[in-house]
């Protein structure tokens, strides 16, 4: 049995963010649903969404796309993180 705790005392690691739309708007097959899943955030990735955001409320219409946001944690097995004392 493996117990889960988060990174050190708890604290986010680094800010995870993902696409989000509509329940009316279908994506079904196209590459955007690969957007759906949470990535880690960064300048690079946020400004990429951003943009498709953008686009995607131009062509779907306002507030049919946006940037979902969340703390990400890191999840540290206590029984195989090499940081854990051995022995």
């Amino acid at each position: 049995m493996h117990i889960r705790v988060t990174g050190e005392r708890g604290k986010p690691e680094q800010d995870e963010i993902r696409l989000g739309w509509s329940a009316e708007i279908c994506h079904f097959g196209h590459e955007i649903q690969s957007f759906a899943v949470w990535c880690a955030a960064n300048p690079w990735l946020r400004r990429d969404f951003e943009i498709m955001v953008a686009t995607a409320n131009e062509v779907f219409g306002d507030a049919t796309h946006w940037i979902e946001e969340r703390p990400a944690y890191q999840t540290l097995c206590m029984f195989c993180a090499s940081d854990q004392p051995q022995g």
